[in-house]
Formats: C-alpha cells, sequence, structure tokens
C-alpha cells in the first residue's frame, strides 16, 4: 500500500495493485487511486472461495462509491 498515490499520480493509464491483497486493502487502494485489484492467493487459498470473490467485489464496489462521492476526483 505504500507508494501506491505516488504511483498512480504518476502514471496516466488505468492501474491495478496486485499481490498479497485481500478485501481489507481495497478501500485504500481505491482511495489511493488504483482502479482495480488482481487476486489469486486471497481466492486460491480461501475455506469459501466465492464467499471471498464476493467480498473483494463488494469491497470494491463500496470503495469506488466512496471514490466517485469525493469532490475533485
Amino acid at each position: 500500500l505504500v507508494g501506491a498515490a505516488a504511483l498512480r499520480a504518476r502514471i496516466p493509464c488505468p492501474t491495478v495493485a496486485i499481490g498479497g491483497l485481500d478485501a481489507t486493502h481495497v478501500p485504500a487502494l481505491v482511495a489511493a487511486g488504483m482502479d482495480g485489484i488482481a487476486v489469486i492467493g486471497a481466492v486460491a487459498h480461501a475455506a469459501d472461495p466465492r464467499a471471498t470473490a464476493r467480498a473483494l467485489r463488494d469491497a470494491l464496489d463500496a470503495a469506488r462509491g466512496a471514490r466517485a462521492a469525493v469532490p475533485d476526483r
């Protein structure tokens, strides 16, 4: 998560955070300007992969909604 906002500020194209992520990371990543996330381990190693994927999607949708509500974004 460290440096995500600085990286996003320097890259004019969509950016995706990759690696070691779970639903708890999503709000901060989206707030830092990330356009999406890519996960494998969080879903593949979950006891309930479907529920984990849903939690990740829900966290992404909620974070995007919160970002859209902030003026000047």
